[in-house]
């Protein structure tokens, strides 16, 4: 069986041999042949040991708090922080451990998602409390979730990582895009920034039509406030971008706003911006290290300005709250 790898909610995608070329109207897109693994709320074989204090840290005035979750076996454990420090923690309650983080909407409202169903919460003191609950049919097994333009939460099929617009008792293809992989961002304009494997990038309209956006590429999509961030999967250390969440006149997607690099001796491997679009964390790891760095960002209009490091598990997941 193949090694697999990650996709959107840390959810795990196989490796996949590559065919002949698909071409959707101007963008090649590789036909991919894939052995499904199972990708359940991921496991740890052992409790990664919390990180003590920040190695440094801006004052933490004006940062936004986060929900950190750390996979343990059977679940996981969930934790609210202190503004901009992962390291200080309350835990918090959720209906159901076995969840994953999906992602946050401008509202406030935060989704968990099981293979079944897709639940919008609110946080309420030290709990995380259900709103909505959408369950999926028996034939659907779901492995993720993701936000459309218009504010729809989108499901990743498991076993085909199709995008999925759930209604009560039906899961109705978003797309018929082939070889989406579980990922979209909202764009400023109603429409949904979709990636496609192969490494592409492409967009939905209200219509379904996708339009492909010639030579751009984008992995671990998150968005919100009229921007959008990404990672550069031909980057070799890894590389964040943050980008106005436009499509300009010639097609291509908006001004790059902002960019975090890696390099050999700490590869940049997560991202993920605020709902609001005010807010970028993003996660390097070391060669050989037993933690991780969490870097935050406050997005400006022309720049990304460092205010706050500090460590953070390796296997740690975790969404940027509203003020």
């Amino acid at each position: 069986m193949p090694a697999a790898r990650r996709i959107a909610g840390g959810r795990l995608r196989p490796s996949c041999s590559v065919g002949p070329a698909l071409l959707l109207a101007g963008l090649g897109l590789s036909v991919v042949a894939c052995t499904a693994i199972w990708p359940g709320p991921a496991t740890a074989p052992a409790r990664t040991q919390r990180p003590a204090t920040p190695h440094s840290s801006i004052p933490a005035e004006g940062l936004p708090r986060l929900i950190v979750t750390l996979p343990d076996d059977g679940g996981a454990t969930w934790w609210l922080t202190a503004p901009g420090e992962p390291s200080r923690r309350t835990a918090i309650k959720v209906p159901d451990s076995r969840a994953w983080l999906g992602p946050v909407a401008v509202d406030g409202t935060i989704a968990l998602v099981t293979p079944t169903s897709i639940v919008r919460t609110v946080l309420d003191g030290d709990a995380l409390r259900p709103v909505t609950k959408t369950a999926v049919p028996e034939d659907r097994t779901i492995g993720g979730a993701c936000m459309a333009g218009d504010g729809r939460l989108i499901a990743a099929d498991a076993e085909t990582y199709e995008l999925l617009d759930l209604v009560p008792g039906e899961a109705r293809p978003f797309t018929d895009v082939p070889f989406t992989i579980g990922e979209c961002a909202p764009l400023a304009d109603g429409r949904t920034l979709v990636a496609v494997d192969g490494g592409g990038l492409l967009t939905i309209g209200a219509d379904g039509d996708a339009t492909p956006i010639p030579g751009a590429h984008g992995r671990r999509l998150s968005g919100g406030g009229g921007r959008v961030a990404m990672t550069d999967p031909t980057a070799t250390d890894g590389l964040a971008i943050v980008r106005q969440a436009t499509i300009t006149a010639t097609g291509e997607l908006g001004p790059e706003l902002g960019r975090v690099v890696g390099d050999p001796g700490r590869r940049l491997t997560r991202v993920q911006l605020s709902a609001d679009g005010q807010w970028l964390a993003v996660t390097l790891v070391g060669v050989g290290d037993a933690q991780a760095q969490m870097q935050f960002y406050r997005v400006g209009d022309d720049r990304l300005t460092l205010a706050a490091s500090s460590p953070i598990e390796l296997d740690a997941r975790l969404v940027i709250l509203p003020p």
